[in-house]
């Protein structure tokens, strides 16, 4: 899987929260979701790649007039325990533990918790780099903009393309970018300050990069 489709897998949904159960009846998961949900229904299948097990099992999902999304499995493909989304659950509980409370959702009571836990479980050095295409390079990544322009524009902006090295956590804290980070790249030692939940770490299966996948999971589906 290349590191644009593991990045998708972080689909801005809500999977659920503390009063947000799954619930299955026969063949059939359902979900409260919020508004923000109902409105991002086409990348409930991203999410969903992020637990590939319970992916190849979707046969059609459907948001319901009452505010709920309806996932149906393919009958013949399903686990008696349905135990795929025990997955989902053992995230969740991870998140509890972390926030140290059962309010899961991003605010920012929560953020400030989650950088706090990060600042004491970040091994230094950590190199990062983007884990999908930062906003201004949309338009040249999967748009029709000019190469010679991006590669230009490159030398001055950060691009998901990039390596950094982490300095420290910026401080500032907004719902709609979550916790930022100073970051120095590691070709020109420019530095950047740039949102956490872009970011991964170069050493895939390591923790840093567990911590920064879980972080990153956390805040585009838990708002």
């Amino acid at each position: 899987m290349s590191k644009s489709d593991k990045s998708k897998n972080r689909s801005r949904l809500n999977p659920s929260s503390d009063d947000q159960k799954v619930i299955e009846i026969d063949e059939t998961v359902v979900c409260r979701v919020s508004e923000r949900t109902k409105k991002a229904e086409n990348n409930l299948p991203n999410f969903l790649g992020h637990f590939p097990e319970i992916a190849e099992k979707v046969n059609f999902i459907k948001v319901l007039s009452n505010g709920e999304f309806e996932v149906v499995l393919n009958k013949d493909l399903m686990d008696e325990d349905n135990g795929e989304f025990e997955k989902i659950e053992e995230f969740e509980k991870r998140l509890k533990l972390i926030l140290e409370n059962k309010t899961i959702e991003v605010n920012e009571k929560n953020l400030l918790l989650y950088m706090e836990y990060l600042k004491k479980n970040i091994e230094i050095p950590c190199q990062l780099t983007g884990s999908e295409d930062f906003d201004w390079e949309e338009q040249y990544v999967i748009g029709d903009g000019n190469k010679k322009e991006y590669e230009k524009l490159k030398k001055t902006n950060p691009s998901y393309t990039d390596t950094f090295k982490f300095l420290k956590f910026n401080g500032y804290i907004n719902e709609a970018d979550g916790l930022l980070v100073d970051v120095q790249r590691t070709t020109d030692r420019k530095k950047f300050t740039l949102p956490l939940s872009y970011l991964e770490a170069t050493e895939e299966g390591s923790a840093n990069y567990q911590l920064l996948d879980d972080y990153a999971v956390w805040f585009v589906n838990y708002q």
